[in-house]
């Protein structure tokens, strides 16, 4: 369909959690999230969402969620595009 042309790239710091929701061989050890993970494989099967792995010290969304200290602060202000 799409084929990821216009896909909405979602960036995470966790491998397992990617690696559980590209793989279907885990399925039978996530009946918990049956719901979740048929929608998160359909759209990621159809190409509207990719996932792609960046590790922790390149999350610029950790600004939002952590305190930072005043270096870091300006790494995050300047991965905003705020100078």
């Amino acid at each position: 369909m799409n084929q990821g042309t216009n896909a909405t790239i979602i960036c995470g710091d966790n491998q397992g959690a990617i690696a559980l929701s590209s793989n279907p061989q885990f399925h039978s050890r996530t009946k918990h999230m049956e719901i979740q993970r048929k929608w998160q494989g359909e759209v990621q099967d159809n190409g509207t969402v990719k996932l792609k792995y960046i590790p922790t010290t390149e999350q610029i969304a950790d600004g939002f969620t952590k305190p930072l200290a005043r270096e870091r602060f300006g790494w995050f202000r300047k991965g905003l595009g705020i100078e």
